[in-house]
């Protein structure tokens, strides 16, 4: 697997952001999947880092992250 220098991963982050400035804006998980998956070169699948995520990480401990606080938060704001 050829792995991107780090010199290469923010050449590529800064392509992105060109893309979309606002940082903040994520179109869903299944984007930052394809984004993280392309910083080891492209010989990661999308599909294989998304299965390893969900096998890593249970239920409860998706619930004490501070994304799930936040996803909460504004589920309450925007009822």
């Amino acid at each position: 697997m050829k792995l991107l220098t780090r010199k290469q991963k923010i050449s590529k982050n800064n392509r992105l952001r060109l893309k979309n400035p606002d940082i903040l804006q994520i179109c869903n998980g299944h984007d930052f999947m394809k984004t993280f998956a392309s910083f080891f070169g492209g010989n990661l699948k999308k599909e294989d880092v998304e299965r390893n995520f969900r096998i890593a990480n249970t239920k409860e401990d998706f619930e004490k992250t501070k994304l799930y606080q936040n996803i909460q938060e504004w589920i309450k704001t925007n009822k």
